[in-house]
């Protein structure tokens, strides 16, 4: 018989068993619950990642969710990088088995909830990249298991709570790119066991985030290897307690108010070092040359302090150096081998980026610097003392995208080989004293966007062959010893929109090909010696905002047909020979500001109205036989025609009348086979641009959207991502679409050389607006690109054709009329494109994904990266089986209606249409 403590105990173990298995089914129900309440707060799912999440399958088995596999409790919630809107529900805090919370790289917003407190197994919350707001909850400190708290990139506010000292446990705590504030920092102190604090603020919020001196006590950290604390408002030494921390690989303290110097030993406290940050300080005194020990260094940026003296500095044991930023300081001092240091560089094989602009550099340029890596992309020395040559070498780095030497004491000719290298994308050489021509082999340069050559001893005559930089969009010539004639091959150069080839001795005519330049925005050719008329095709360059052609000896009347210039800001024509009237139509643009035409043999009645009522911005000195305007000129009055009897009275009559006959039916003739002629380009001049392009940095755009934060993603393609942003326009503070270029991608740039041609060559109301473009690097040294667009606020004619559920009824559908007036709107804007500009285009990737509508479901045309730009269109093209989509795979939704209406809008028009011309798909 069994013994009755055997029965007792078995009892106990089978009670328990139930207990355990009741408590589990319970815990099971409260975590499908609490899942399916996670869900209800998802506003936007774009992946589909919560499709999973219904009853046909266990929720252990629902995408992103982990069970441990003891209890079937959820242990973990993996929804990162997934594009999920709306806010973090509550009942996050009954999932009582978590361990790991993901949420990053999406777009929730709201309070992160107090109820995460609740969560004492948790060990890491990951929710960076999001849009969360108010204050960190103090709650948090009741997971005393976590030790990864990342909470980077949101609109966090207000200060860190104090309770987190209890979170003793923790090794990572990162609150980046919020906007915390405070001076007391103390509640950090216990977390000793911290391998990664990372409190950098935002750099636009400037001035603010946490303020006082660094504390010492994080000098006590000794398993610390990442420190950030730029962008704040740090001020004082940096702590000595800080070279204790000998594991240190990150060391940021950039963007702060630090002051006094580096200790000579620096280079040795920090065997493991891989980033030094500490631009944009106050620091003083010369760089220690015991930096140059790190040899595990791969970026060194003392940029923006005020550090001086020779840089003694040797590179050769730094392998991984890549880029080395010193720009905005005083280092140097003018000697003959200030430079000598990039001789210890030839070695690194990854080195990528130098940028010592705006120092005292002096000596010449060694040869040496020809031996760099071929990874080197940017090469930065401007603003210094630096004299000689520019020695031969500079072809050998076959990667280099920019090389800027200008505002130094260069001497000799423009080297050969600079030709060379391929990418070359901007060459500054200006306001140094370079000599000789300007070599003929420039023109292999073909993705060259920037010349600048100004304010130099260069002779010669204009090469032609700058014709073939295909992709030049400004050329600076300006202030140099160029002689001869302009060439009218210059004017094949299509991409330009700023050339200036002011204050040289040019001489000859402005050749009537000018008008090829049909993008140009800024033409400067004053102070040389060019004479005859001023052409009228001219006025063919219609995107002109400052036109310069002052002190040179053209005559004849100012052409007629600046009417069309509507968009100019700043005209001078003054210290010319111009004769004739001050036209009148100078008083309708709105837009300009400054007019001066002094010092001409103008003559006549000066108009009253616009520009001509602005006395700052009106001259009119010099013109003898000027008279009228308004009285603040102090121009004498107009004589008026007085009566000589009747005969002539009747005699002047009759030629009146005769005349009027004559213009009246030349008026209509040319009316006539103007509107005859010219019917199809009528829609594209409405829209005209009328201001030049903004120049913006990616420091601005970075600003305009949150840090290109993904709550400001708005689409993403294969070579490019486009995010919302807000840019401060003519004063006001406008949205617009940026479109960031993923220069990973190899066809990127590419795309987006294509889509600035195109865009450069057509206007027109059915096109999506274009504001400027930046080519740059980032703050990291990376090739820049974007596109900055007009907003569209409407988005894409596919997110009203073919609505997402989760979407807002306003995307349900379009009345037969909207469709109507969309098709009209493409086929206008096709119509343009293909035969409505001087250069045909074929767009090769239309789709409802590409055409945007506007607040008034205005529909737009866009992404242009992968046109084709024909020297001649023919009817055959339209059958041609080169063209077609090109950026699609598989399917993409057609819109049948755009090759009917885009042959003979105009005509089908005036036939009539009815809806059944018209399907949307």
């Amino acid at each position: 018989m069994m013994p009755i403590y055997t029965i007792f105990t078995m009892l106990y173990v089978i009670n328990t068993i139930l207990i355990s298995i009741s408590a589990t089914d319970t815990g099971n129900e409260t975590d499908h619950l609490a899942l399916l309440a996670f869900k209800s707060k998802i506003t936007h799912d774009p992946r589909g990642v919560l499709k999973s999440w219904n009853d046909s399958t266990e929720f252990c088995q629902w995408e992103g969710v982990v069970c441990g596999h003891r209890h079937k409790r959820i242990t973990a919630l993996l929804l990162h990088d997934e594009g999920l809107a709306g806010t973090l529900s509550p009942y996050i805090g009954n999932f009582s088995f978590l361990r790991i919370l993901s949420m990053s790289n999406n777009t929730l917003t709201g309070h992160i909830p107090p109820e995460v407190g609740r969560l004492f197994r948790l060990e890491i919350l990951e929710l960076k990249y999001n849009s969360f707001e108010g204050e960190i909850p103090a709650n948090i400190s009741g997971c005393l298991q976590l030790n990864k708290l990342v909470l980077s990139h949101n609109k966090l506010v207000g200060k860190i709570p104090f309770e987190l000292r209890f979170l003793s446990r923790l090794q990572q705590l990162r609150l980046d790119q919020n906007n915390l504030t405070g001076d007391d920092l103390s509640m950090l102190a216990n977390l000793t066991s911290l391998q990664a604090l990372v409190l950098s603020s935002q750099i636009e919020q400037g001035g603010l985030g946490f303020q006082g001196s660094i504390p010492d006590f994080i000098g006590t950290f000794q398993d610390l290897n990442v420190l950030a604390l730029g962008a704040n408002s740090f001020t004082g030494k940096i702590p000595t307690s800080l070279y204790n921390l000998s594991m240190l690989q990150v060391f940021s303290l950039g963007t702060n108010f630090l002051e006094g110097r580096l200790p000579s030993e620096f280079g040795l406290y920090f065997p493991q070092l891989q980033l030094l940050e500490i631009a944009e300080n106050r620091l003083t005194g010369p760089i220690p040359l015991s930096l140059s020990n790190l040899s595990m260094l791969e970026e060194i940026n003392l940029s923006s302090n005020e550090f001086n003296g020779k840089f003694e500095f040797d590179g050769s044991n730094m392998q991984n150096l890549s880029k080395l930023f010193l720009f905005s300081n005083h280092l140097g001092n003018g000697d003959l081998d200030d430079l000598g240091f990039l001789n210890t560089l030839t070695n690194n094989t990854s080195f990528k980026v130098l940028n010592m602009n705006d120092n005292r550099f002096g000596g010449i340029i060694p040869d040496s610097i020809g031996n760099l890596s071929a990874t080197t992309i940017w090469l930065d020395l401007r603003a210094n003392l630096i004299s000689g040559r520019i020695p031969f070498g500079f072809g050998n780095l076959l990667n280099l995208r920019s090389l800027l030497l200008s505002y130094n004491r260069i001497i000799g000719a423009i080297p050969a080989d600079i030709s060379h290298i391929p990418g070359l994308q901007l060459l500054d050489l200006s306001r140094n004293q370079l000599s000789g021509n300007i070599p003929l082999s420039l023109e292999n340069l073909t993705w060259l966007s920037t010349l600048d050559l100004s304010f130099n001893k260069i002779r010669g005559a204009l090469p032609p062959t700058l014709a073939n930089c295909t992709s030049l969009l400004q050329l600076d010539l300006n202030d140099n010893n160029l002689v001869g004639n302009i060439p009218y091959q210059l004017f094949q150069a299509l991409t330009l929109y700023e050339l200036k080839l002011d204050h040289n001795h040019l001489q000859g005519s402005i050749p009537s090909e000018i008008s090829n330049l049909q993008k140009l925005v800024i033409l400067d050719m004053s102070s040389n010696n060019l004479s005859g008329n001023v052409p009228s095709s001219l006025s063919q360059c219609v995107a002109l905002t400052d036109l310069y052609i002052g002190s040179n000896s053209l005559d004849g009347f100012i052409p007629p047909s600046f009417k069309l210039l509507k968009g100019l800001e700043i005209v001078d024509l003054s210290h010319n020979k111009f004769s004739g009237q001050v036209p009148d139509y100078f008083s309708n643009f709105s837009s300009l500001k400054v007019l001066n035409l002094s010092f001409n043999n103008l003559e006549g009645n000066v108009p009253t109205k616009g520009v001509f009522t602005n006395l700052s911005g009106v001259s009119l000195v010099g013109n003898r036989k000027l008279c009228g305007g308004i009285p603040q000129l102090k121009l004498p009055l107009c004589p008026t025609m007085k009566s000589k009897g009747k005969k002539k009275s009747y005699t002047l009559l009759i030629a009146v009348l005769v005349s009027c006959v004559i213009i009246g039916l030349a008026t209509a003739t040319s009316a006539y086979l103007l509107c005859t002629r010219k019917k199809r380009r009528a829609s594209s001049s409405e829209t005209l641009h009328k201001k030049r392009f903004i120049k913006v940095s990616y420091d601005m755009l970075l600003k305009a959207t949150n840090g290109y934060s993904p709550a400001n993603l708005i689409g993403s393609g294969g070579f490019s991502s486009v995010y919302k942003g807000t840019l401060l326009l003519d004063g006001t503070s406008k949205d617009v679409a940026i479109k960031v270029m993923n220069n990973q991608q190899s066809e990127a740039s590419k795309s987006f050389l294509a889509e600035c041609l195109a865009l450069r060559i057509i206007r027109h109301r059915n096109l999506v607006g274009v504001i400027t473009a930046c080519s740059s690097i980032d703050f990291q040294g990376n090739d820049f690109k974007a596109l900055v667009y007009e907003f569209m606020s409407n988005g894409s004619l596919d997110r009203w054709l073919h609505p997402s559920a989760e979407q807002d009824e306003q995307f349900q559908s379009l009345s037969l009329l909207q469709r109507l007036n969309i098709a009209i709107d493409v086929a206008q804007a096709l119509d343009y494109i293909h035969s409505g500009n001087e250069t045909p285009i074929i767009h090769c990737n239309l789709k409802p994904t590409n055409i945007l509508l506007d607040q008034d479901l205005t529909a737009h045309v866009g992404d242009f990266g992968l046109v084709k730009l024909l020297p001649k269109m023919s009817e055959q093209l339209y059958n041609s089986s080169s063209i077609g989509v090109r950026g699609t795979v598989g399917y993409a939704a057609p819109c049948k209606f755009i090759r009917a209406l885009s042959v003979d809008l105009s005509k089908q028009l005036d036939e009539g249409f009815t809806s059944s011309h018209f399907q949307l798909n």
